[in-house]
């Protein structure tokens, strides 16, 4: 599972993609990794069915951002990643959207 959080505009101004095993890492002395932030927005703001990623062999989810869950991610991010992470998410408070991309098992893989 990974998740792609972009800006508004077509295409994205901005746009960030990071594995959930990036964001699950908590940082020393902290209770929520910024995986657990992504997930607490998802309960309040169920993502809906999107597509499918060809290119990513994935369904792709969307949840849609207010300014507020934005400012909140952006602050979150700050305080639950580590600083190489989170200097990529400069970008935050301008996002409008995330996209959870979650890939399909391979049926051959299966058998």
């Amino acid at each position: 599972v990974a998740i792609a959080i972009e800006s508004g505009g077509i295409p994205p101004h901005h746009s960030i993609e990071r594995s959930r095993e990036a964001v699950s890492r908590r940082r020393f002395f902290r209770l929520r990794s910024f995986w657990d932030e992504l997930n607490a927005l998802a309960l309040g703001n169920p993502p809906t069915y999107r597509d499918y990623s060809y290119a990513r062999h994935a369904d792709v989810y969307l949840s849609s951002l207010t300014p507020d869950d934005a400012a909140h991610l952006a602050a979150a991010a700050r305080r639950a990643l580590s600083r190489s992470l989170s200097a990529s998410v400069k970008y935050l408070p301008e996002a409008s959207r995330i996209l959870w991309i979650c890939p399909r098992n391979n049926s051959k893989q299966l058998k």
